[in-house]
């Protein structure tokens, strides 16, 4: 899942032949392409206020964010194959390599592409999508492959990349694509619950309580943190592993799994909150223990799927 821009000022714009406008209070006007979400510009409440979670969920503060698009899904087998073919058509060999096992560039991995959960392989000449799981969310990518990812789609969409490959730092000035920050993360998966001027403040995207029918995650564990051993078949009844991404019902802004099937990446260095009100927040810029990621997985329990968890990645 990426952002397509964030809007900081008044622009106008366009993809392919949908034009949309962001006005002077920074909210996006207009059409938007079709696998995107127009977030609008806000202001909510950040973290656990049910007590719930880790320390590091708290304390609850206000955040100001201003209007961006968001992927309305979870990025596809289909999508990340056919980019990383794009790219390795068009990319110094000597620093993006393939073999059998992984995707590499300036040495890191980007794609493990012999972990048993990856969908994706390598046939000598191309990539290729297992059967049947084109359209399932993409596994086995690191950090450093969304960030390619990112890039390369921006450049084959005509767009100025947001990241410099070599150091993996963001010019966030730049239109392409990026990852999401958290909070943009946060606020987004709350789907216009804000908990705010008497808004709702939900532990869900959905409400405060479990819904099996919401999200794929354990639904054979109740909503209270479970350290047991899962089982591959105490997932959701029909998709016992991932599930392919729009299956499951849209929160209040439109995106699917933002809670359950696969974690999503972020680029904020996770960090304890500053409590104090803040203005479109991108987290530590220096470099910390880990990153953070967002939304749970299919084979964690509920506990994890809430809009506040913060999971180290």
């Amino acid at each position: 899942r990426q952002i397509i821009w964030d809007a900081g000022a008044d622009w106008d714009g366009n993809v392919g032949t949908l034009t949309f406008q962001v006005t002077a209070d920074r909210q996006v006007t207009g059409n938007v392409p079709a696998d995107m979400v127009a977030i609008p510009a806000g202001r909510f409440l950040m973290g656990d206020s049910f007590g719930d979670g880790d320390d590091d969920e708290q304390p609850v503060h206000t955040v100001n964010l201003s209007s961006f698009l968001i992927g309305r899904n979870h990025t596809t087998n289909a999508e990340v194959s056919s980019i990383l073919g794009w790219a390795y058509a068009r990319t110094n060999h000597s620093d993006m390599t393939v073999d059998g096992t992984a995707v590499t560039l300036h040495g890191q991995e980007l794609l493990d592409l012999d972990a048993v959960t990856c969908e994706i392989s390598w046939d000598g000449t191309a990539f290729v999508v297992d059967m049947g799981k084109e359209d399932y969310p993409c596994v086995q990518i690191s950090w450093y492959g969304s960030l390619a990812y990112c890039n390369w789609r921006s450049l084959k969409d005509g767009r100025t990349p947001c990241y410099n490959l070599a150091d993996w730092s963001c010019d966030f000035d730049q239109e392409g694509y990026r990852l999401p920050t958290e909070a943009e993360w946060e606020y987004a998966a709350r789907g216009g619950n804000t908990g705010l001027d008497g808004n709702d403040h939900y532990r869900f995207p959905w409400g405060d309580t479990i819904n099996h029918d919401y999200a794929n995650y354990n639904a054979n564990s109740s909503f209270t943190y479970d350290t047991s051993p899962y089982s591959e078949n105490t997932h959701h009844p029909d998709y016992p592993g991932t599930s392919p991404v729009g299956r499951f019902p849209a929160n209040g802004y439109g995106l699917h799994d933002m809670a359950g099937n696969v974690f999503d990446l972020w680029g904020d260095w996770r960090a304890d909150y500053n409590p104090e009100e803040q203005t479109d927040p991108r987290g530590p810029r220096v470099a910390m223990e880990n990153r953070v990621a967002r939304g749970g997985v299919h084979k964690y329990v509920a506990w994890y799927t809430r809009v506040s968890h913060r999971q180290s990645a």
